[in-house]
C-alpha cells in the first residue's frame, strides 16, 4: 500500500471516530432533533452552575417584527437623488444680520457615547463629516442631536434640521 492511499485510510479512520463520539456521545440517540445543538448547561451536574449567564431577552427583535420591511422592494424604477437646488447669495457674509440660517445641507448623524458626528453635502458629489466642536464655512458645531445640529458664530446661534432642506 503506498504511503497516499494510508494516509488517507488514517484521516478517514480519524473523522469517522469523530463523528461517531459527536453523534452519540455529545448529542445521544434520545435527542431527535439533529438541527438543535445540545447546550452544555444540560450535561451539568444539577447542582453545577455556569458562569455565563443568559441574557434575559433577546438580543435583536425577531424577524417576524420585520415583515412589512421584507414585504417592500428594495430598488424602484423611480428612486432618485435628492434635488439640490441652488440659492445665490445676494449679501456678504461681513453684512448678513442673520434673518437667515447658514447655507449648510445636512445629510445625516451619527451619535457616539463620547463624540457625534455630522454629514454635510458640499456639493453635489461630496459629502463631508464633521465633529462636535469643528467648523463648517465660518459656523461651530455645538451639539448634534438625531433631530438637529446646533451651529453657532459670533452672537448667532441656529438649529439646522438633519435631512435635505427644500
Amino acid at each position: 500500500m503506498s504511503k497516499r492511499l494510508s494516509l488517507l485510510l488514517l484521516v478517514m479512520g480519524v473523522l469517522a471516530a469523530l463523528m461517531l463520539l459527536d453523534r452519540f456521545v455529545l448529542n445521544p440517540p434520545d435527542n431527535n432533533s439533529l438541527a438543535e445543538p445540545v447546550s452544555r448547561a444540560q450535561n451539568r451536574a444539577p447542582g453545577v452552575r455556569s458562569k455565563v449567564q443568559a441574557p434575559a431577552q433577546d438580543f435583536l427583535p425577531k424577524l417576524a417584527q420585520f415583515n412589512d420591511v421584507w414585504g417592500r422592494p428594495l430598488f424602484t424604477p423611480t428612486r432618485e437623488p435628492a434635488a439640490i437646488i441652488a440659492t445665490p447669495r445676494t449679501q456678504s457674509r461681513a453684512t448678513s444680520a442673520s434673518d437667515q440660517p447658514p447655507d449648510i445641507t445636512i445629510v445625516g448623524v451619527a451619535l457616539g457615547p463620547t463624540n457625534s458626528a455630522v454629514l454635510v453635502r458640499e456639493n453635489r458629489n461630496t459629502i463631508k463629516r464633521y465633529y462636535t466642536g469643528e467648523s463648517i464655512q465660518g459656523w461651530t458645531i455645538d451639539k448634534i442631536t438625531a433631530q438637529n445640529v446646533t451651529v453657532s458664530q459670533d452672537a448667532e446661534r441656529w438649529q439646522l434640521p438633519v435631512g435635505a432642506q427644500e
